[in-house]
Protein backbone atom coordinates (compact mmCIF):
# COMPACT_ATOMS: atom_id res chain seq x y z
CA UNK A 1 0.00 0.00 0.00
CA UNK A 2 1.25 3.93 -0.78
CA UNK A 3 -0.08 6.37 1.02
CA UNK A 4 0.45 9.92 -0.64
CA UNK A 5 0.42 12.81 1.88
CA UNK A 6 -0.50 16.15 -0.29
CA UNK A 7 -1.39 20.00 0.64
CA UNK A 8 0.08 23.35 0.47
CA UNK A 9 3.78 23.44 0.86
CA UNK A 10 4.43 23.78 4.84
CA UNK A 11 1.64 21.87 6.04
CA UNK A 12 3.56 19.15 7.62
CA UNK A 13 4.00 16.73 4.36
CA UNK A 14 7.63 15.80 5.39
CA UNK A 15 7.49 15.37 9.05
CA UNK A 16 4.27 13.92 9.33
CA UNK A 17 5.68 11.13 7.08
CA UNK A 18 8.49 10.52 8.68
CA UNK A 19 6.47 10.01 11.85
CA UNK A 20 3.50 8.09 10.36
CA UNK A 21 5.75 6.10 8.44
CA UNK A 22 8.19 5.75 12.09
CA UNK A 23 4.66 4.69 13.70
CA UNK A 24 3.85 1.91 10.96
CA UNK A 25 7.44 0.64 10.33
CA UNK A 26 6.87 1.17 6.97
CA UNK A 27 9.53 2.89 4.07
CA UNK A 28 9.39 7.38 3.76
CA UNK A 29 10.18 8.73 0.51
CA UNK A 30 9.91 12.87 0.17
CA UNK A 31 9.56 13.25 -3.52
CA UNK A 32 11.39 16.57 -3.74
CA UNK A 33 14.28 15.00 -1.63
CA UNK A 34 14.04 12.26 -4.12
CA UNK A 35 14.37 14.43 -6.83
CA UNK A 36 17.23 16.58 -5.35
CA UNK A 37 18.83 12.90 -5.22
CA UNK A 38 18.34 11.93 -8.91
CA UNK A 39 19.45 15.41 -10.58
CA UNK A 40 22.13 16.45 -7.88
CA UNK A 41 20.85 20.04 -7.69
CA UNK A 42 18.06 21.31 -5.02
CA UNK A 43 14.56 21.85 -6.10
CA UNK A 44 15.28 25.64 -6.62
CA UNK A 45 18.03 25.27 -8.63
CA UNK A 46 15.89 23.53 -11.07
CA UNK A 47 13.66 25.70 -10.77
CA UNK A 48 16.15 29.00 -10.86
CA UNK A 49 18.43 26.98 -14.14
CA UNK A 50 15.32 25.84 -15.94
CA UNK A 51 11.99 26.55 -14.82
CA UNK A 52 8.55 25.44 -13.53
CA UNK A 53 7.57 23.33 -16.26
CA UNK A 54 11.11 21.48 -16.56
CA UNK A 55 10.83 20.87 -12.40
CA UNK A 56 7.24 19.79 -13.00
CA UNK A 57 8.15 17.61 -15.82
CA UNK A 58 11.00 15.64 -13.71
CA UNK A 59 8.47 15.57 -11.10
CA UNK A 60 6.17 14.05 -12.95
CA UNK A 61 8.35 11.35 -14.38
CA UNK A 62 9.91 10.70 -10.77
CA UNK A 63 6.32 10.40 -9.31
CA UNK A 64 5.26 7.67 -12.23
CA UNK A 65 8.54 5.45 -11.43
CA UNK A 66 7.80 5.43 -7.29
CA UNK A 67 4.41 4.98 -7.71
CA UNK A 68 4.73 2.09 -10.17
CA UNK A 69 8.38 1.12 -8.33
CA UNK A 70 6.35 0.37 -5.29
CA UNK A 71 5.13 -2.79 -5.73
CA UNK A 72 3.62 -4.63 -2.73
CA UNK A 73 5.71 -2.66 -0.45
CA UNK A 74 4.69 0.09 2.30
CA UNK A 75 4.87 3.20 1.50
CA UNK A 76 4.63 6.58 2.81
CA UNK A 77 4.74 9.23 -0.23
CA UNK A 78 5.45 13.08 0.96
CA UNK A 79 4.65 14.81 -2.35
CA UNK A 80 5.39 18.11 -3.52
CA UNK A 81 2.74 21.05 -2.81
CA UNK A 82 2.58 21.17 -6.46
CA UNK A 83 3.40 17.45 -7.84
CA UNK A 84 -0.64 16.77 -8.47
CA UNK A 85 -0.90 19.91 -10.65
CA UNK A 86 -0.59 17.98 -13.83
CA UNK A 87 -3.99 15.74 -14.70
CA UNK A 88 -1.57 12.73 -15.22
CA UNK A 89 0.16 12.65 -12.15
CA UNK A 90 -2.97 13.56 -10.03
CA UNK A 91 -4.86 10.80 -11.91
CA UNK A 92 -2.16 8.06 -10.89
CA UNK A 93 -1.68 9.26 -7.72
CA UNK A 94 -5.75 8.99 -6.84
CA UNK A 95 -5.96 5.97 -8.61
CA UNK A 96 -3.34 3.91 -7.53
CA UNK A 97 -2.00 4.85 -3.69
CA UNK A 98 -4.41 5.90 -0.91
CA UNK A 99 -4.03 10.35 -1.21
CA UNK A 100 -3.92 12.47 2.28
CA UNK A 101 -4.66 16.24 1.63
CA UNK A 102 -2.90 17.98 5.17
CA UNK A 103 -5.01 20.89 5.42
CA UNK A 104 -3.87 23.84 7.30
CA UNK A 105 -4.97 27.49 6.97
CA UNK A 106 -2.16 29.88 5.39
CA UNK A 107 -1.87 32.32 7.62
CA UNK A 108 -0.32 29.47 9.97
CA UNK A 109 1.63 27.91 7.05
CA UNK A 110 3.52 31.50 6.67
CA UNK A 111 4.36 31.80 10.20
CA UNK A 112 6.07 28.39 10.18
CA UNK A 113 8.52 29.38 7.93
CA UNK A 114 11.61 31.40 9.13
CA UNK A 115 14.70 33.08 7.29
CA UNK A 116 16.44 29.92 7.98
CA UNK A 117 14.25 27.30 6.32
CA UNK A 118 14.60 25.64 3.19
CA UNK A 119 13.88 27.97 0.33
CA UNK A 120 10.61 27.70 -1.50
CA UNK A 121 10.76 28.22 -4.79
CA UNK A 122 7.01 29.51 -4.80
CA UNK A 123 6.80 31.57 -1.37
CA UNK A 124 6.59 35.17 -1.99
CA UNK A 125 4.14 38.07 -3.31
CA UNK A 126 1.85 35.58 -5.18
CA UNK A 127 1.73 32.87 -2.44
CA UNK A 128 -1.82 33.55 -1.74
CA UNK A 129 -2.89 33.10 -5.50
CA UNK A 130 -1.07 30.27 -5.92
CA UNK A 131 -2.65 28.61 -2.33
CA UNK A 132 -5.82 29.35 -3.54
CA UNK A 133 -5.76 28.19 -7.11
CA UNK A 134 -4.51 24.69 -5.71
CA UNK A 135 -7.21 24.09 -3.02
CA UNK A 136 -9.75 22.23 -5.54
CA UNK A 137 -6.97 20.13 -6.29
CA UNK A 138 -6.07 19.04 -3.04
CA UNK A 139 -9.52 18.63 -1.82
CA UNK A 140 -10.18 15.85 -4.95
CA UNK A 141 -8.10 14.04 -2.33
CA UNK A 142 -10.23 11.29 -0.79
CA UNK A 143 -8.91 11.52 2.80
CA UNK A 144 -8.76 15.49 4.41
CA UNK A 145 -6.80 15.87 7.87
CA UNK A 146 -6.54 19.03 9.49
CA UNK A 147 -3.40 20.06 10.69
CA UNK A 148 -3.78 23.18 11.97
CA UNK A 149 -2.50 23.26 15.92
CA UNK A 150 -1.76 19.53 15.96
CA UNK A 151 1.68 18.58 15.90
CA UNK A 152 2.94 15.71 14.20
CA UNK A 153 2.16 12.53 16.03
CA UNK A 154 -1.54 13.91 16.65
CA UNK A 155 -1.53 13.82 13.00
CA UNK A 156 -0.02 10.55 12.25
CA UNK A 157 -2.32 8.86 14.81
CA UNK A 158 -5.37 10.56 12.94
CA UNK A 159 -4.20 9.76 9.64
CA UNK A 160 -3.85 5.75 11.00
CA UNK A 161 -7.51 6.32 12.89
CA UNK A 162 -8.96 7.09 9.85
CA UNK A 163 -6.91 4.54 7.13
CA UNK A 164 -7.54 1.77 9.82
CA UNK A 165 -3.71 1.37 9.98
CA UNK A 166 -2.04 -0.25 13.11
CA UNK A 167 1.09 1.24 14.76
CA UNK A 168 4.10 -1.66 14.84
CA UNK A 169 5.21 -2.68 17.72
Amino acid sequence: MTVCLTGFMGCGKTSVGRELSRQLGWKFLDLDEEIERREGRTVSDIFADDGEPAFREIEALVLSEVIDGAGGENLILALGGGATLRDDSRRKVLEKTTCVYLQCPLEEILNRFSPASKPRPLLGAGTENIYKARLPIYEQAPVHICTSGRDKKETAVRIRSLLGLKASQ
